[in-house]
């Protein structure tokens, strides 16, 4: 038994069947020929297939968790080291370190973009304007030797997507291309508003209505096999050195947690065609851009009760807050935290993990805090969020490895705030 493959011009999808052959005798035993079952297993095929895929994204969910929790106690060492340091070649070599820890980080967020596990900051947004601010980026990222179109469609409808993570996922598509036309050719990105019929019967959407973002090239393609295997984070037919294997894994882990879907189409020496749709924007959408200002140093003072499981990290955090100006308390899971919240000391906020042993997460340790003293300011930290959007929107949350600044902000926002 064997796989045989056939792409469907009418489905839009690849067919899969299983061939069952049994041998035809003559009167005399002699095979005269063979009858041949065929079996389709389209379906099965894509559901083992996602899967392996939803395993493999629960993996690199859990080591981008850990890997953050490491990046932040080297980025907080490093930020004190380089504050102290009166020493111009020391204070180099940390801003060299920090560099590379800002590129870890950057991978860990294409990881968990996969594992569906990064905080996405959805807003109204017109694609079609996206894709102007970063036309320059694209152009510059394919150079001279690819011819750059971009086809914008008209009334295009307004997307709930976050937009920083939208213009990674077309920079990595882009490059993508590229690499794939090392002497040149040409690349296309088109706009449009697409009917749930008009969507490939393989990709599992809900939304009422979609916009698809199209990404063609004329490159060298891929072979079925290695389409099939395009979105598997590492997974990569690049020399050593030249790709890390996850740019189209992120790309499908934001389609998915943007409630969209992703879609390849690809033949050997001809090119390669990647849909991206994403869910049409609600009337209530917010249509508030994302700050992306750079945010200063800002010292305060008040009680800071810190809950962290992890010592490093709970011991940077701490030198951190302490270096702001603030008074700490320390509890090592949700039960320690309960306790000193009973007590006398005066606790102006509460700094929590947000994933924790021992049966309490920072959320439900967070609704037992208010309820113990009413008011009291929360901020949640994480290695990955797997939030639904009302528990992400109850409390703030800032991602791990947070730089010192941006620790500083968000807390002296919340405590300076008034009830």
């Amino acid at each position: 038994m064997r796989d045989y493959r056939f792409f469907s011009q009418a489905r839009g999808i690849e067919i899969i069947y299983d061939a069952d052959y049994t041998p035809l005798y003559d009167q005399l035993g002699s095979i005269i020929g063979a009858v041949c079952i065929l079996h389709e297993t389209t379906e099965r095929h894509r559901m083992e297939h996602l899967s392996r895929l939803e395993t493999v994204a629960q993996l690199t969910g859990g080591v981008a968790h850990d890997f953050n929790n490491l990046l932040t106690v080297a980025m907080g060492s490093l930020e004190m080291i380089l504050r102290e340091s009166e020493r111009p070649h020391i204070a180099s070599l940390a801003e060299t370190a920090l560099r590379s820890i800002n590129r870890g980080a950057q991978l860990t967020q294409q990881l968990l973009a996969f594992a569906r596990r990064q905080a996405l900051r959805p807003v109204s947004a017109d694609l079609n304007a996206l894709l102007t601010e970063i036309e320059v980026l694209i152009r510059r990222a394919v150079g001279e030797t690819i011819d750059v179109v971009i086809n914008r469609a008209l009334d295009l409808p307004r997307c709930e997507v976050d937009p920083a993570q939208f213009e990674a996922a077309v920079m990595n598509l882009v490059i993508n291309a590229r690499d794939a036309a090392p002497g040149g050719g040409r690349l296309s990105l088109t706009t449009r508003k697409v009917e749930m019929a008009q969507i490939p019967a393989g990709i599992d959407l809900r939304s009422p209505g979609y916009v698809r973002l199209t990404v063609e090239d004329n490159g060298e393609g891929m072979r079925p096999e290695v389409a099939a295997r395009a979105v598997e984070p590492f997974y990569t037919t690049k020399g050593i050195g030249k790709g890390s294997g996850l740019g189209l894994s992120m790309v499908y882990g934001f389609a998915q947690q943007s409630g969209g879907g992703l879609h390849i189409e690809s033949e050997l020496g001809t090119g390669t065609c990647v849909i991206l749709y994403l869910p049409t924007a609600s009337s209530t959408a917010e249509d508030t851009p994302q700050d992306r200002t750079a945010i200063d140093l800002q010292r305060g003072a008040g009680s800071i009760l810190v809950v962290e499981d992890d010592a490093e990290v709970r011991e940077v955090s701490i030198e951190i807050l302490r270096d702001l100006g603030y008074r700490t308390l320390v509890a090592r899971n949700g039960q320690e935290a309960l306790e000193a919240l009973q007590g006398p000391d005066r606790i102006d906020l509460l700094f929590t993990d947000l994933v924790m042993p021992g049966g309490m997460s920072g959320i439900e340790l967070a609704r037992q805090a208010q309820a113990i003293r009413p008011g009291l300011r929360v901020l949640l930290a994480t290695g990955y969020s797997a939030l639904e959007k009302p528990a992400t929107d109850q409390f703030p949350i800032i991602s791990k490895p947070f730089r010192s600044a941006e620790l500083s902000f968000a807390i002296a926002r919340l405590i300076r705030r008034t009830p």
